[in-house]
């Protein structure tokens, strides 16, 4: 019988440079969840020295909590959605609110965190997003608690 391998963690996979740049958005379409309406928040990690591609992406019904960027996060080192898995160097946020939230992922995986006001390839991505999803150019970026 053969033996099942392990998943690799994001500890135990190989780092290469790369930069990635995290972001999430309040969606100004309501969506219908069973018998309410909900403005569903878009979480969204980007590669954008290699691969240039969506890594992980992730809708939710509620504001994100730490927990659920960690695992969109986690998910975009040990599952791509394009390319193969690694630790990027460098994870780029808008808010300290969201680098809070990744650093105890990141320093544990030897990842550096910097908070950049400007993610120029996120929002080309966004951009392009919202004609799909009709995300609000007024949507919060990197605000984590939108104003109604």
């Amino acid at each position: 019988m053969a033996k099942k391998r392990k998943k690799a963690t994001a500890e135990e996979l190989p780092q290469r440079f790369d930069i990635w740049q995290m972001d999430g958005q309040q969606m100004s379409a309501t969506v219908r969840a069973g018998e309410r309406s909900v403005r569903p928040w878009m979480l969204v990690v980007v590669s954008s020295t290699e691969e240039e591609a969506v890594l992980a992406f992730e809708l939710l019904e509620e504001e994100p909590e730490p927990r659920d960027v960690q695992e969109v996060l986690t998910r975009a080192i040990e599952e791509p959605a394009a390319g193969d898995a690694h630790r990027p160097t460098t994870v780029q946020v808008r808010s300290q609110e969201l680098a809070d939230a990744l650093t105890p992922l990141l320093e544990s995986a030897g990842i550096e965190v910097e908070i950049k006001e400007e993610l120029e390839r996120l929002d080309e991505v966004l951009a392009e997003l919202s004609g799909h999803f009709r995300v609000s150019s007024r949507a919060c970026r990197g605000c984590w608690t939108c104003p109604a």
